[in-house]
């Protein structure tokens, strides 16, 4: 994917510039060994990028279970290889999945997102408690 001249790594970026970068892009990919919220996967979303996830808690939160966008194992870097691959490669796959996660975040409400984070701390809370 380094030799790809369609894959540009930009490193890190301020808060500022991000919208301006999400709104270039066609595919957004975040692949994170833990993600407690997501709120990144929102910004992309609503730009309307093509998502690409590790199933963390908080992209599994916030696409669903590859609702509005395809999730992979953590650590799955076959896996991620393989979907970055068909979307470069599929105008079709990558609008179809453009527009899902761009209708992801227009439901999407601030109020749904604290509800949303709330329920996963509690979720995660029970969890610890059952240990």
């Amino acid at each position: 994917s380094a030799d790809d001249l369609r894959i540009e790594f930009l490193g890190p970026r301020s808060v500022e510039e991000l919208p301006e970068i999400f709104q270039s892009a066609d595919i957004f990919v975040l692949p994170s060994n833990t993600e407690s919220f997501g709120q990144v996967l929102l910004q992309a979303a609503a730009a309307g990028c093509a998502i690409i996830a590790t199933a963390t808690a908080g992209a599994k939160s916030i696409l669903g279970e590859s609702e509005s966008g395809i999730l992979v194992p953590v650590a799955g870097q076959k896996e991620l290889e393989k979907e970055l691959a068909s979307m470069l490669s599929k105008t079709f796959e990558r609008e179809y999945w453009a527009k899902k996660a761009e209708e992801m975040a227009a439901r999407y409400d601030a109020a749904a997102g604290i509800g949303r984070t709330i329920d996963f701390w509690r979720e995660i809370a029970s969890r610890v408690r059952s240990l």
